[in-house]
């Protein structure tokens, strides 16, 4: 997608305040695909696409037939009239429920770009992410790897039914693994089956 608008563009948050970001003082809007949103997204953020799955999809396979220039010419075909005017709406709804919300696309590229630069033709102004979600991404792993090599851990283990969940959870400073890796478990079988999503929550 082009975009027309270097001022809007330039308006861009670096990794000084990806913190923020992580932590849900500054909100973010993700305007990857759903797909992409389902396979990981930052705690907190919400999706707003500026391409569906199959807009993503057909862009993806034109990109590869004839190149970047072909692609962007049919991401405007593709997303115009109603469609661009429904995701217009939603972008500004979002910015005005929460003002100092960021934009992020997968690098902070062409879609994050192309989506400030039609939001500043409505009067709107929203900052990226720059680097998108990848960046977010790495600085949220580097993170944790800083804070794992100056913390001390205990390790909670034991047999099934011994009250293991309940102990950690009563602590100040705890993190329950288990807990974590069932919600992660429940939203993927939720994005791609929601019948065993229903089936898992009960057997949970």
């Amino acid at each position: 997608m082009q975009t027309e608008n270097s001022e809007a563009t330039s308006n861009a948050l670096g990794a000084s305040q990806f913190d923020d970001i992580l932590t849900g003082r500054i909100p973010l809007i993700d305007v990857r695909a759903p797909v992409e949103f389902d396979d990981g997204h930052i705690p907190g953020s919400i999706n707003l696409p500026l391409l569906n799955n199959q807009q993503r999809e057909e862009i993806g396979r034109r990109y590869k037939q004839q190149g970047q220039e072909a692609a962007i010419a049919l991401g405007h075909h593709l997303v115009a009239g109603d469609d661009k005017a429904e995701k217009l709406e939603a972008w500004r709804d979002a910015l005005a429920r929460e003002p100092r919300s960021v934009i992020t696309c997968f690098r902070g590229g062409l879609r994050s770009k192309t989506t400030q630069s039609w939001l500043a033709e409505i009067g709107c102004q929203a900052a990226r992410v720059e680097g998108g979600y990848k960046a977010l991404r790495t600085h949220a792993i580097a993170s944790i790897l800083n804070i794992v090599q100056k913390k001390r851990f205990i390790i909670v283990g034991g047999r099934t039914g011994i009250g293991k969940t309940h102990l950690v959870n009563r602590l100040k400073s705890s993190v329950d693994l288990e807990g974590l890796a069932i919600i992660a478990a429940l939203r993927l079988v939720g994005a791609q089956h929601p019948s065993l999503r229903k089936l898992c929550l009960k057997i949970v």
